[in-house]
C-alpha cells in the first residue's frame, strides 16, 4: 500500500464554490440525513469541467491529478476525472431535481429526503428524483417501515447472516406510485414529514445525551436510537398502520 503525504496540498485553501456536501452510507438514518462529508470537486457552473475551475481549485486539481497519474495501478487506463465520473456516476447528478430520496445499497431499509440540489451522493447510496416533497416523504415512510421489511424478506436470498440484498428486492413489492389525489397517499406523506421533523429533534437530544455520557454518536448509534424511538412512538405506529393498508 502506498502512503502519500502531498505537502503541496497542505494548508492550502480553495474557493468555497468548489466544496460540496457529500452524503454517504454513514450519513443517513431513518427519516434523517446526518451531517454530510465535504469534498472538493471539479465542478463549475453545473458542469464537470476542470478548465472552468477557479484558480486555487484548479491548482489543487492539477497537483492531485499528477499524483493520480504517478501512483495509479498499471492496469488502470482511466484518468482521475474519468475515474470520478466512471459510468456517469457524477455527471448524472449535476442539475438534479430539487428533491431526492436517498437509501443505502445494503443493510436495513433506511431512507431520508434530501432537499439540497447541489449535494453529491456517494455510490454507496441509491437516489431517486422525486416530483415533489410529498412524494419523497411518502416513499421514505414506506421504506422505513417494519411492514416493508417483513414483506420483502421472503423475496431476499439467504446468506450466512440471514436475508440480504434488501434494496435490490424492495421494488418487487406492489408499492403504488404516489398519487396526490389519493387520501391514503396524502396522509402517509404527511406522516412521513412529521416523522422526519420529529426524528431530527429526537437525534439532537439523544446525541447530546450520548456526548455527555461519553458514548458513541456514530451513524449506527443514530439509526439504532431513531428506530427504537419509532417503535415506541405514535407516529411510528401510525406509519405502520398506513403502510399495511397500502399493500
Amino acid at each position: 500500500m502506498i502512503h502519500l503525504d502531498p505537502q503541496e496540498l497542505k494548508n492550502q485553501s480553495v474557493e468555497a464554490e468548489s466544496i460540496f456536501n457529500v452524503h454517504r452510507g454513514d450519513t443517513i438514518a431513518p427519516f434523517l440525513l446526518l451531517e454530510p462529508a465535504l469534498a472538493v470537486l471539479p465542478i463549475a457552473d453545473g458542469e464537470l469541467d476542470t478548465a472552468k475551475l477557479p484558480f486555487r481549485t484548479k491548482t489543487r486539481w492539477s497537483a492531485i491529478d499528477e499524483i493520480w497519474e504517478t501512483h495509479k495501478g498499471t492496469h488502470s487506463k482511466l484518468g482521475l476525472l474519468e475515474q470520478l465520473d466512471y459510468m456517469g456516476k457524477l455527471t448524472r447528478q449535476l442539475n438534479p431535481a430539487p428533491v431526492r430520496l436517498l437509501y443505502p445499497q445494503s443493510g436495513r431499509a433506511t431512507a431520508a429526503v434530501c432537499k439540497d440540489p447541489e449535494a453529491v451522493i456517494d455510490y454507496k447510496l441509491y437516489w431517486i428524483k422525486c416530483a415533489s416533497t410529498a412524494e419523497a416523504h411518502y416513499l421514505a415512510a414506506i421504506i422505513n417501515s417494519n411492514h416493508l421489511y417483513t414483506s420483502v424478506e421472503p423475496l431476499m436470498p439467504k446468506g450466512q447472516f440471514g436475508a440480504r440484498d434488501l434494496m435490490r428486492h424492495l421494488w418487487k413489492l406492489p408499492i403504488p406510485a404516489y398519487d396526490q389525489e389519493n387520501t391514503l397517499h396524502h396522509e402517509l406523506a404527511e406522516a412521513g414529514k412529521r416523522a422526519a421533523d420529529q426524528a431530527a429533534k429526537v437525534w439532537q437530544a439523544r446525541k447530546k445525551e450520548r456526548q455527555e455520557a461519553g458514548k458513541a454518536t456514530s451513524s449506527r448509534a443514530a439509526r439504532d436510537d431513531i428506530r427504537k424511538w419509532l417503535s415506541e412512538s405514535e407516529i411510528g405506529a401510525e406509519i405502520e398502520t398506513k403502510v399495511a393498508s397500502l399493500f
